[in-house]
């Protein structure tokens, strides 16, 4: 392996773990929003129906169609945006950068011969562009935070 090489394949290396971290920070967020938008919606549906059956006073009468409304607005939020799914497939391009970052240390540390090289070197890459249109796009505060995080390796690869 020539220097030019393994100066591209450190610099993979650091993009896919960039990736890796934004993928993984993004589908972190999602699930937290599935969360939050989620329970106050069951929250919210059992408190109306177990207002609808109770003697309420007629000018309290209206409280539980409100809180209905209220949950299932929430609910068709949660269902429009699909921030459970999106979760998942950001997790899942986490985890295929991860896995290609692992096989470029692979290399670095115990590099094939030349004539496998090249051939490796072009499937990472065939994959890497694969795999980027495939992935969902991480959110920009993850790309920041994964940004800051590899701050080092940014700066000794030209990032």
């Amino acid at each position: 392996m020539n220097e030019a090489q393994l100066k591209m394949l450190k610099k993979w290396r650091a993009r896919f773990k960039r990736a890796q971290i934004a993928q993984n920070e993004s589908g972190v967020l999602c699930q937290k929003l599935n969360y939050w938008v989620g329970i106050p919606v069951i929250i919210l549906a059992t408190t109306a129906g177990a207002l609808t059956f109770s003697d309420l006073s007629p000018q309290y009468k209206l409280i539980p169609g409100f809180i209905s409304v209220f949950a299932a607005v929430l609910a068709s939020i949660q269902t429009f945006l699909k921030f459970s799914e999106k979760a998942d497939l950001h997790r899942l391009a986490g985890g295929h950068f991860g896995e290609l970052k692992k096989e470029i240390e692979f290399i670095i540390n115990f590099p094939p011969e030349a004539s496998a090289l090249e051939s490796t070197i072009n499937d990472i890459r065939k994959r890497s562009d694969q795999l980027t249109k495939e992935s969902p796009s991480a959110m920009s505060f993850a790309w920041k935070a994964a940004s800051t995080e590899t701050q080092e390796d940014n700066n000794a690869y030209g990032i």
